[in-house]
């Protein structure tokens, strides 16, 4: 996956999770969105682990990103 595939998943998924947080859980949304955020990294990995999804281009993105800067 390319950078910019994988700055579209991210959005697509934000944008799924707020409007299943806004239309269904009805939660405060920066809670919806944590919440639902979690559930895909946790899926993600699970896939991951069964061999169905291939995480080392996006982990290798996010660990080159130095945070503190």
């Amino acid at each position: 996956m390319t950078l910019f595939q994988i700055i579209a998943v991210m959005l697509t998924f934000a944008a799924a999770g707020g409007y299943i947080n806004y239309r269904y859980m009805r939660l405060p949304a920066t809670i919806g969105n944590m919440v639902f955020a979690l559930l895909v990294s946790l899926l993600a990995i699970a896939l991951n682990k069964v061999g169905w999804l291939d995480l080392h281009e996006a982990s290798a993105f996010i660990g080159g990103i130095d945070f503190p800067a």
